[in-house]
């Protein structure tokens, strides 16, 4: 039977930008053995280019049956103190503990952190007995810009499912604005092979399977509103222990604004002795900024070079060489796969290229 629930944070519509990052699993944190005193997780958001709006921050732990709150700990973020007690507003009993969840409004202490930088240090502090199991940190961003305009529905909870059952939530976004929807799901798993799946607005089904924390991402091809998002906890057939899953969180968002384009380049690939060099560029022929960038090379599943490229502005471009060693890999690849990969709004995207790599020399 489904318990427990999600409940909205926030449906709005407006001009700006609205963003997303979060940091899942984590350190067992307290005084027992086998546990830390001081758990870490790093939360990348995207930066903010203007004002803040709003700035949310939620912590989903997992305890075990006999803790009750409040649970004393100390919450920092990028050096602020923000908490000396855990007061979920949100529990549920799971098979494997009790998942709970609190909200904190951090704009206050986090706004001009939120626009000096992307990465953001959530420290959790704990000296006691009973440890608490670090699940997920959650930051939620509305930024403020005459570039964007969007709609955005944000609900968190702990919704406990079985296999074989669903939860739903119907996402209000309004007229369509003609950009692009996206959605965002997080599920804590018990099992390794336990798998979900999630439908979002009539989307192709997104999956994740095993044991642990997942974030599961769609794009929405609906248009209309409300949006349904559906989760399914998927029935394998067959008894298994630790069963029970939990749903945490769920962002549903449309966007319209500009954006970068990059066009990726590759000029010329050459080889002396076991040596491979690859030269191109990569150049922005979108109507936004490109961040930062990483250039990853990649042949037989293995990753052969990395390099940083810059921040690109609308028409700029950027010249690249990578040199690598081919023979670290057990038999000479013929293709390697050029990738490029940045972040835009809280999501990862790619652009690739297939090159044929040169022959060993006779």
């Amino acid at each position: 039977m489904v318990t427990g629930g999600l409940d909205v944070v926030e449906e709005v519509s407006g001009r700006g930008i609205p963003a997303w990052g979060y940091a899942l699993g984590g350190p067992r944190v307290g005084s027992a053995p086998g546990a830390s005193t001081r758990g870490t997780l790093w939360v990348s958001l995207p930066r903010a280019s203007e004002s803040v709006e709003r700035l949310l921050l939620s912590i989903g732990v997992f305890v075990d049956h006999d803790v009750r709150p409040p649970i004393s700990w100390k919450l920092i973020v990028d050096g602020v103190s923000v908490s000396r007690e855990f007061r979920p507003q949100f529990q549920v009993e799971t098979d494997w503990g009790i998942y709970m969840k609190a909200i904190y409004d951090v704009k206050p202490i986090l706004s001009r952190r939120v626009i000096e930088r992307e990465s953001h240090k959530i420290v959790v502090i704990r000296d006691a007995v009973k440890p608490i199991k670090m699940a997920d940190a959650v930051l939620y961003a509305r930024y403020s810009s005459e570039k964007g305009v969007y709609s955005v529905s944000y609900w968190t909870g702990a919704v406990a499912l079985e296999p074989g059952e669903g939860y739903q939530v119907n996402a209000n976004l309004g007229r369509s604005l003609e950009g692009r929807r996206r959605a965002g799901v997080i599920v804590h798993s018990p099992y390794h092979d336990a798998s979900f799946r999630v439908i979002a607005g009539g989307s192709q089904p997104e999956t994740a399977v095993g044991e642990g924390s997942h974030y599961i991402e769609a794009s929405i091809p609906y248009k209309g509103s409300p949006v349904p998002v559906y989760i399914r906890y998927e029935d394998p057939g067959y008894r298994f222990y630790p069963r029970i899953a939990v749903v945490s969180d769920v962002f549903v968002a449309e966007v319209k604004a500009p954006e970068p384009r990059p066009r990726l380049v590759v000029e010329k690939v050459s080889a002396r002795d076991s040596r491979v060099v690859i030269e191109g560029y990569v150049e922005n022929v979108g109507d936004d900024v490109l961040e930062p960038s990483m250039l990853v090379v990649l042949a037989l599943g293995v990753r052969l070079a990395r390099k940083k490229l810059p921040r690109l502005e609308p028409g700029g471009r950027t010249s690249f060489r990578v040199e690598f060693a081919i023979d670290r890999l057990p038999i000479r690849p013929s293709r390697a796969n050029v990738r490029l990969v940045w972040r835009r709004l809280g999501e990862t995207r790619i652009v690739s290229r297939e090159v044929s790599l040169p022959t060993a020399p006779s």
